[in-house]
């Protein structure tokens, strides 16, 4: 399992920096880092190589998105985005974990979204990033939770 760690509290702080949004894009790429290695520090493996991994090791993203700049330079693309995008590079599953019980429309927690939602619970770049990619190719299968 490779994981794709959130900026967590580091992402945090650079939203109150108040830069311009290239700036806290790389600013915030780096908080995954940042976060990746303190969950790390508890005993899990980590690793800047862009391969599917022998066992669960966290991925740090900011030198490879770096040198792979493809995704948008927004708030609109956080970790959630930049997870989709390490699936699909990889041609692996996507399991999405987020501290929220779902997806909800019209108040309606939803068992599956067969298309683009308005939600909070993942950035607004993500479901349509997803879609797009799942309607490219049948390698893929996308599982969110």
């Amino acid at each position: 399992m490779l994981i794709i760690p959130r900026g967590g509290p580091f992402a945090d702080a650079v939203r109150q920096c108040n830069v311009n949004d290239d700036t806290a894009h790389w600013m915030a790429v780096a908080a995954m880092d940042q976060y990746g290695l303190y969950i790390a520090s508890h005993g899990i493996p980590t690793t800047t190589e862009m391969a599917n991994p022998k066992k669960t090791t966290f991925f740090l993203p900011y030198g490879y998105v770096m040198l792979n700049d493809v995704l948008p330079h927004t708030w609109d693309v956080t970790s959630d985005t930049i997870a989709a995008w390490v699936a699909g590079r990889l041609h692996l599953d996507l399991l999405l974990l987020k501290s929220v019980d779902g997806i909800f429309l019209n108040g309606i927690l939803q068992n599956q979204v067969h298309g683009p939602v308005e939600s909070d619970v993942t950035d607004p770049f993500f479901i349509p990033f997803v879609v797009k990619k799942q309607d490219k190719s049948n390698d893929y299968q996308w599982i969110t939770t």
